[in-house]
């Protein structure tokens, strides 16, 4: 009787400790977590000032282009006949513009 007595306060003693070391690796992975998830939240903020950056960007080409289009079209519509201007002059012109 005594001996199973021990056995059982073993057991419980081996419970007790591997139930702290459960604690102690839960409250490990729970700041792994915290810190994985507070990079993730950076990932995507800086994900989302790309996107961002790089609507801007086309925007500003967009433009660029835009006014490179308006900027060729003044000289011909100075006086030159628009059926006369082939593609090449066009593309000419936008280049000397660029």
């Amino acid at each position: 009787m005594l001996k199973s007595l021990m056995e059982i306060i073993k057991q419980l003693l081996g419970l007790a400790k591997d139930t702290q070391a459960n604690k102690d690796d839960i409250k490990a992975v729970q700041s792994r977590l915290e810190t994985v998830t507070e990079t993730l939240k950076q990932v995507i903020f800086e994900l989302q000032r790309l996107k961002e950056n790089e609507a801007h960007e086309r925007e500003k080409l967009g433009l660029r282009l835009q006014n490179v289009l308006l900027r060729s079209e003044r000289p011909l519509l100075g006086g030159v006949n628009n059926d006369h201007i082939s593609i090449n002059d066009i593309q000419t012109r936008i280049v000397a513009l660029q």
